[in-house]
């Protein structure tokens, strides 16, 4: 434990494949990250709830803030919203 507070850890990092640190074989661990149905349903309802929330609380924002502050956010808050997105899809 004191090797760890004092950041000199003795456990080296496990260079073993990831499959067989799961404990299973490769076919086994390739059907198990698979891309299917489900992960297509959790993209878009991710999306969805995106647009969903965007929708809700446009005009709250518009009305509270002024048109200016709001195009300016959204000069600035599509880009990084479009990278976000970008990455989490190239996660998958």
């Amino acid at each position: 434990m004191s090797e760890t507070i004092q950041g000199t850890s003795t456990c080296a990092p496990d260079t073993r494949p990831i499959h067989e640190r799961a404990n299973m074989s490769k076919s086994e661990w390739k059907q198990a990250i698979k891309f299917d149905s489900v992960d297509l349903g959790w993209i878009v309802m991710s999306i969805g709830m995106a647009i969903g929330a965007g929708i809700v609380f446009l005009p709250v924002q518009v009305g509270v803030m002024g048109l200016w502050v709001f195009l300016l956010s959204s000069i600035i808050g599509y880009p990084a919203m479009f990278l976000f997105q970008k990455l989490f899809i190239n996660t998958l």
